[in-house]
């Protein structure tokens, strides 16, 4: 996941385009499957951080259009491209065979042990249902959850969409139910869920958080502290 923020000058500054113009330059081997480019604006490195909608323009739209777009529209709604089966088998791992949890805690996944020369894992992981219908697909980054993940019902329906940063939700999640109807939709920042929303099967609300409770709201302010040291640090 390589993050554009850096390339943005304000509106009409286009830079998604930059953002994937450098990264084919940087990785040629890259194909228009490995790339999903997640659109949102952050409203500066101020406290609290606020993801607000990023819409890409006409312009970028039309020069991206063969990539995979996540942008958040509106406040409680995606607007994601899955990939099919074949899509991602063609350029995925499946979780099979010698691909496990490895590394120093073994809480990354890799081609194989550690101690057998295994490498941490690049791209998509997935596995499947016994009928070869996707159980779940998700981007990987240094063996760590970094991207789209997308969770299936074993009908092949969606059952759940998400995009992770180094292995926490980022952002939006939504889940439904096989009948179609939210089960649960809720923000995430930094492993923290800021605001969440479960309903039953019939759509009726069952539950609702509104806010960070006061004791959350210190843990999040370290972790968006810790963050932008992080990022801070490797601008610089």
């Amino acid at each position: 996941m390589v993050g554009f923020r850096w390339l943005f000058k304000g509106s009409g500054s286009h830079a998604e385009v930059y953002a994937v113009h450098k990264l084919l330059l940087a990785i040629p081997d890259a194909g228009i499957i490995d790339i999903l480019i997640y659109g949102n604006s952050t409203s500066g490195m101020s406290k609290p951080v606020k993801e607000l909608p990023f819409k890409t323009c006409p312009h970028c739209k039309y020069i991206l259009e063969i990539f995979k777009i996540f942008q958040i529209t509106c406040k409680w709604r995606f607007k994601m491209k899955y990939l099919s089966l074949d899509e991602v088998i063609s350029v995925g791992t499946e979780f099979i065979g010698d691909v496990c949890y490895s590394g120093e805690y073994g809480q990354q996944v890799y081609t194989k042990d550690v101690e057998e020369g295994g490498i941490p894992l690049e791209g998509i992981l997935y596995e499947r249902y016994s009928n070869g219908l996707l159980n779940y697909y998700s981007f990987y980054s240094n063996g760590i959850a970094n991207g789209q993940r997308v969770r299936f019902f074993e009908s092949g329906k969606v059952k759940s969409c998400c995009i992770m940063d180094t292995g926490t939700i980022d952002g939006e999640y939504i889940e439904w139910y096989e009948n179609g109807n939210i089960k649960i939709k809720k923000y995430c920042k930094y492993g923290l869920v800021l605001k969440m929303q479960e309903f039953d099967e019939s759509g009726n609300l069952l539950k609702e958080k509104k806010q960070l409770s006061d004791d959350e709201k210190c843990i999040f302010e370290k972790r968006v502290a810790c963050y932008e040291g992080r990022t801070n640090h490797t601008e610089d």
